[in-house]
C-alpha cells in the first residue's frame, strides 16, 4: 500500500501517473454509461490505493509469500486495481468483490491490459527493462520491481512438460500485467495509444473545440470516418468510392452475384453538436446532442438526422 501512495505523491513522476489515472476516469465519463458522483470517485480511489486491505492483511500475505507466490503481492499494486477480472491476478480479500462497485466495474471495462500491442508485447516479453523508457521514483521502495520480476520469471514458457493451453494462458496474463505497468510508468507519450478507445481524443475535440477552425476541422474528420465506416460495413471495398460517398445497399439478398448501392456524396453530410441555451452559464458536456445530418435542414424531403 505504501508503494501505491509513494507512486502518486512522487514529486517527479507522480504527476504523470496521476494524469493517466485521470485519463481513465475521463474515458468512463465520455462513455456516459452512468452519472458518476463524488461518492463513486472516493470509493474508486480508495480501491485504487488500498484494495480493501489493511496493514495486518499485508503482513499476513508477506508471511505466506513463499507458499502463495509473488502474484498475490503483485495483484495489490495500483496497476492491477482496474484490471478486468477475466485477466486479473487473484487477490485474497474478505467481503464482496468490487465488481459490485459501479465505477470500478466501468473502469475495468477500460482495462489497458486487454489491448493487444504486438510490438510492445514482444519487447516486454523479451526484456522488461529495455522494452520502454521507464520513469524513476526517488522515494519509492524497490520491492515492487523485484516482486514483479520474480513473478515474471516464474511464469512457464513453452516446453514438453507443460500443456500448451496452460502456458498460453499464463503468458497472456503476464503480458496483461506488464502492459498495465507500461501504461502507467512509461516515460514517453505512447501511453495514449494504449487506451482501448483510440478515437477518444477525436470525440473530445468534436464536443469541446476551443475555436471555430478547430471545430470545423474535427467535425469534418469525424464525418469522413463515419461515412467510410458505414460504406465499409455495407460491403464497399473500393477506397475511392468509400472515402467520397456513403454507400447503402439497396437489397439484402444473400450471396447475390451483383450488389446495388445508393451513393450519397459525403459533402452533403454534416456533424452537428447542439449547444443548449444555458451553455454560457453552466458547465455541461454536450454528449447527448451529437447529430449526423444529411441534406438541407430546411428541406423536409432531404433532411435526416441520426
Amino acid at each position: 500500500m505504501l508503494h501505491n501512495a509513494s507512486t502518486l505523491r512522487d514529486s517527479n513522476s507522480g504527476p504523470a501517473v496521476r494524469e493517466r489515472v485521470l485519463r481513465l476516469f475521463e474515458v468512463v465519463h465520455l462513455r456516459r454509461r452512468a452519472h458518476i458522483t463524488m461518492r463513486d470517485l472516493r470509493s474508486a480511489l480508495s480501491w485504487f490505493l488500498l484494495r480493501d486491505h489493511g496493514c495486518a492483511d499485508v503482513k499476513g500475505l508477506l508471511a505466506q509469500l513463499d507458499q502463495l507466490g509473488p502474484e498475490r503481492l503483485v495483484a495489490l499494486y495500483y496497476t492491477e486495481a482496474f484490471a478486468d477480472q477475466e485477466f486479473a491476478l487473484p487477490i485474497s480479500a474478505s467481503g464482496p468483490d468490487r465488481a459490485v462497485d459501479r465505477l470500478v466495474r466501468q473502469l475495468r471495462e477500460t482495462d489497458v491490459g486487454r489491448v493487444n500491442h504486438p510490438v510492445l508485447d514482444r519487447q516486454l516479453d523479451y526484456d522488461v527493462d529495455s522494452a520502454v523508457p521507464w520513469m524513476t521514483f526517488d522515494g519509492r521502495s524497490k520491492v515492487a520491481a523485484a516482486q514483479l520480476r520474480r513473478y515474471a520469471a516464474g511464469v512457464p514458457r513453452p516446453s514438453d512438460s507443460i500443456a500448451l493451453d496452460v502456458v498460453a494462458e499464463a503468458r497472456r496474463n503476464l503480458t496483461a500485467v506488464l502492459r498495465r505497468w507500461a501504461f502507467y510508468e512509461r516515460r514517453d507519450n505512447s501511453w495514449r495509444d494504449m487506451l482501448p478507445y483510440t478515437s477518444v481524443g477525436l470525440l473530445e475535440s468534436v464536443i469541446s473545440a476551443k475555436t471555430p477552425e478547430e471545430r470545423a476541422t474535427t467535425r469534418t474528420t469525424l464525418r469522413d470516418r463515419v461515412v467510410e465506416a458505414v460504406s465499409v460495413a455495407e460491403g464497399v471495398r473500393n477506397p475511392l468510392l468509400r472515402q467520397n460517398y456513403l454507400a447503402l445497399r439497396v437489397s439484402r439478398v444473400a450471396q447475390a452475384a451483383i450488389r446495388s448501392y445508393r451513393l450519397f456524396p459525403k459533402d452533403d453530410f454534416v456533424i452537428e453538436v447542439s449547444v443548449p441555451a444555458y451553455g454560457d452559464f453552466l458547465e455541461f458536456a454536450p454528449m447527448q446532442s451529437n447529430w449526423f445530418r444529411y441534406g438541407d435542414p430546411h428541406d423536409c424531403e432531404s433532411h435526416s438526422t441520426y
